[in-house]
This record gives C-alpha cells, structure tokens and sequence, in this order.
C-alpha cells in the first residue's frame, strides 16, 4: 500500500514509528477481511467485529486508509453510530478486489 499507516503526531523514534506503521498494516488487513465478509459496515460495526481490543479512532483511520488506497468505497447510506451520530457505510470497492 502506499498510504501512510502511521502518523507521527508525537514525533517518536524510527524504530518506534517503524513498529507501529506495522502493527496499524496488520489492523488494515483484518479490517479488509471484515468487509471480505460482511460487506457493508460503519465504522462503529467494524470496530464491534474486531477481536482485540482496537481504539475506534484506529479503525477509521484504517478505513480511510483503505480508501485511499481503492479498496473501500463509502456509500452515501448512513445510520446512527455509537455517539449518536450519523456513520456512513462503507463496502468494498467494485474496482480493486484483492485476494
């Protein structure tokens, strides 16, 4: 992929910043493997699918990732998410599939 997977904000040593770019590639591959087989999630519903404990801010980031990187489309279809605010759907992209 060529989106940056972790941003540097608190400005932390490479090795450190190497570990978690890695750890935030392995989030974007279950993230995928989600949608692989759900279809069409919000954020909050992904984040309720995962099997660790992941920050929901982790799992937006990994969406937008995805993203922009073509492999997930957001719809223009919405629903309430957990703050009570609108969340849209995302679904795999109809134009870069991966296996």
């Amino acid at each position: 992929m060529k989106t940056k997977h972790y941003f540097n904000t608190n400005r932390v040593d490479q090795v450190t910043e190497r570990l978690e770019a890695s750890k935030n590639l392995k989030q974007e591959d279950m993230l995928y493997c989600l949608f692989r087989l759900e279809k069409k999630l919000t954020a909050s519903e992904a984040w309720s699918k995962f099997t660790q404990s992941v920050p929901l801010t982790s799992i937006r980031r990994g969406m937008s990732n995805l993203m922009r990187e073509g492999m997930l489309e957001k719809t223009n279809e919405t629903k309430i998410g957990l703050y009570g605010k609108p969340e849209c759907y995302y679904i795999l992209s109809q134009t870069k599939i991966y296996e």
